[in-house]
């Protein structure tokens, strides 16, 4: 934790004196807030207050919630829970981007599958949360975040992975936030 910092500050150093030093610094964080495994205290207090200045947004890796969490990975709650929690640690939610998954778990964490690639209609999955075992976040879901990001102040949201989602114009999830 403490070489952390040491390790932002020495970034923050090189870039301040780059021939651009306006390069921003952004630290993805991991979004389990309950329980033995909670991600809260991998990060020095310091970058929220002191040294807040070393990180220009966090990351709020709000999916692959283990099962204690609930069936679907990354949740509406889960991901309130999870900006809520990192906000009680000093983070400022003005510096934190919601980040939302493009893919599906199973209920038990023991399968992965892009949102591209889910079985039965593409309407039915763009309009749901759940095709046959398979939770992720669909529509609904994505406004919702979204909503929720923007109402506690959040500059915007993150997308894991573009690259797993349907063309665009065909039930697409970026073609959601965009609209949003």
């Amino acid at each position: 934790v403490n070489n952390h910092v040491l390790l932002l500050e020495a970034i923050n150093a090189k870039i301040d004196a780059s021939a651009n030093p306006n390069i921003k610094v952004a630290v993805a964080v991991g979004g389990e807030y309950t329980g033995f495994n909670n991600h809260l205290d991998k990060i020095h207090s310091d970058l929220f207050g002191s040294k807040a200045n070393l990180v220009d947004d966090w990351h709020i890796m709000a999916y692959d919630f283990p099962t204690s969490y609930g069936t679907n990975h990354s949740s509406t709650a889960s991901a309130s829970g999870s900006m809520d929690a990192w906000k009680n640690q000093g983070m400022a939610y003005n510096k934190m981007l919601l980040g939302v998954p493009f893919y599906g778990r199973n209920a038990n964490r023991t399968g992965e599958i892009e949102y591209n690639n889910l079985t039965g209609s593409a309407a039915t999955n763009y309009n749901s949360d759940v095709s046959g075992t398979w939770y992720y976040n669909g529509k609904s879901t994505l406004e919702a975040k979204i909503d929720l990001a923007v109402n506690k102040g959040a500059p915007g949201i993150l997308i894991w992975d573009l690259g797993q989602d349907r063309p665009a114009g065909d039930y697409s999830l970026l073609d959601v936030i965009n609209t949003k």
